[in-house]
């Protein structure tokens, strides 16, 4: 479970956040929407501790995030969130299966473990043909789907999407979108994707929208 509580966050003068407060449940796919410029994506990196809110609380089962040393908390980041973001930002020297491992790497997993459970990842996500082929050799749905099993890697709370489908055409968008359900239905994973993709959010268990840095129609 995470909970945000009365968030708040500005950039200058221009405040993006007044007083947000969401509880998103695990094992769900939730969706976040709104205009451009209404605070998801901010609200995003609040929740997977990349920015810190101007007031307000990031709480992630129970345990408050703010307490903790940049360290301490880079290492609990890494092991406890998955992040999946518009482009893929898989390193292009790196085959498939080396760039779904490296969150394990830098986290000092045993290599082979990590191998068994990348190459069970890239079968998951339909990528099991594609192991040692390197990011250039892959479609750009293929990229996504690496990039989903690379979230999946050290077993996170929650993964945290922002506009994953938005870089895809329409066939391959629908391809992703069926996998993060399949993965919360038979993974029990959660996710909070930013979307503008009317039919994800449709979809989704639950959508929240926000408009002007305030939650509305949840």
């Amino acid at each position: 479970m995470l909970q945000l509580q009365e968030i708040s966050h500005s950039f200058g003068s221009l405040k993006v956040l007044e007083n947000v407060s969401l509880n998103i449940p695990s094992q769900q796919v939730t969706t976040l929407v709104g205009p451009s410029g209404a605070g998801k994506s901010t609200l995003l990196h609040i929740a997977g501790t990349l920015l810190i809110p101007q007031s307000g609380k990031v709480i992630w089962d129970g345990v408050p995030v703010e307490g903790m040393k940049e360290k301490e908390l880079a290492k609990w980041r890494n092991e406890s969130i998955g992040f999946v973001f518009q482009f893929h930002h898989l390193l292009g020297e790196l085959t498939a299966l080396e760039n779904v491992i490296l969150p394990g790497l830098i986290g000092n997993r045993p290599t082979e473990e990590l191998k068994k459970r990348g190459l069970e990842l890239l079968e998951k996500v339909g990528l099991s043909n594609r192991v040692s082929h390197l990011p250039g050799q892959l479609s750009g749905g293929e990229q996504q789907r690496v990039a989903v099993a690379r979230a999946l890697i050290n077993r996170p709370k929650m993964i945290l999407a922002d506009e994953p489908s938005g870089n895809l055409d329409t066939r391959n968008a629908e391809s992703l979108h069926q996998l993060f359900f399949d993965l919360a239905e038979y993974e029990q994973q959660g996710f909070l994707i930013v979307t503008h993709n009317e039919e994800l959010a449709k979809r989704s268990h639950r959508n929240i929208e926000l408009r002007d840095g305030r939650v509305f129609g949840e």
